[in-house]
C-alpha cells in the first residue's frame, strides 16, 4: 500500500479479525481517533452478525473487548492509559518495528488519506 496507489482490498475469511485489525492500525497511523476506529470495527461486526449496537449491550461489549485486546497487543499500549485521541504514535512505532521505514509509512498515509 505504500508502493502503489489504491484502490486497495484487505481481506480475510470473514473480514473482521485480521482485516479489522490491519484496518485499525492503518486508521490509527492516519490519525483516526480511538472512537472512529471502534465505530468502524463494530460496524463490520454488525454487518456480519446484526449485533445489538447499543454500547451497553453484552454483544457490543464482548466484540469491543476483542479489538481493544488486539490493539493493546499489537500497539503495545493499554487502552485506558493512552490518550485515545492519539493512537497515531503507537501505530507508527508498530509499523516501524515491522520493518517499514519513515518514507514508506508517510507514503502509506498519503496513499490512504
Amino acid at each position: 500500500m505504500s508502493e502503489k496507489e489504491g484502490p486497495y482490498m484487505i481481506q480475510c475469511s470473514l473480514g473482521r479479525d485480521r482485516t479489522g485489525v490491519i484496518s485499525a492500525v492503518i486508521e490509527a497511523v492516519c490519525g483516526a481517533t480511538y472512537q472512529e476506529i471502534i465505530d468502524d470495527y463494530m460496524t463490520s461486526y454488525d454487518t456480519l452478525h446484526s449485533i445489538d449496537m447499543n454500547p451497553d449491550s453484552l454483544q457490543y461489549k464482548l466484540f469491543k473487548q476483542r479489538i481493544d485486546e488486539q490493539l493493546e497487543a499489537i500497539l503495545g499500549i493499554k487502552i485506558e492509559k493512552v490518550p485515545v485521541s492519539d493512537l497515531k504514535t503507537p501505530a507508527y512505532n508498530y509499523l516501524t518495528e515491522c520493518g517499514m521505514n519513515e518514507q514508506q509509512i508517510e507514503k502509506l498515509i498519503s496513499n490512504i488519506s
